[in-house]
């Protein structure tokens, strides 16, 4: 009984070492266009300063990016719900979901912050 008590203790400890460092999944769609990378950046700055008119400079490049047909229909949506966020005045959740928003459009996630490092 000690035996299996051990390796269920182990995969347990494995399976939770996973989550941690293992893959992670997107939140966010991959990017479709380096203004969609440059928008997050956008609304990024916005929150971080938490300063109006940046937030106003973003939603104006947004809409015009949507209505030049830049963005697909789900980088839509996620920009709207950072938006909401900002609009909320939740800044560093805002914050945390551009970071994640840059990371899962750029599709390498932890790994895209050691892989674009200078060395």
């Amino acid at each position: 009984m000690q035996t299996r008590s051990k390796w269920l203790l182990f995969a347990a400890l494995l399976l939770a070492l996973w989550f941690l460092w293992g893959p992670r999944w997107r939140q966010y769609p991959p990017v479709s266009s380096p203004e969609a990378l440059t928008l997050i950046k956008l609304f990024y700055n916005a929150s971080s300063a938490r300063d109006p008119q940046r937030m106003v400079t973003a939603q104006q490049r947004l809409k015009s990016l949507i209505e030049s047909g830049q963005l697909t229909p789900a980088e839509q949506t996620a920009f709207e719900r950072v938006v909401t966020l900002i609009q909320k005045q939740e800044w560093e959740r805002a914050q945390r979901a551009c970071l994640q928003f840059a990371d899962d459009q750029i599709g390498l996630g932890a790994a895209a912050n050691s892989a674009l490092q200078p060395r």
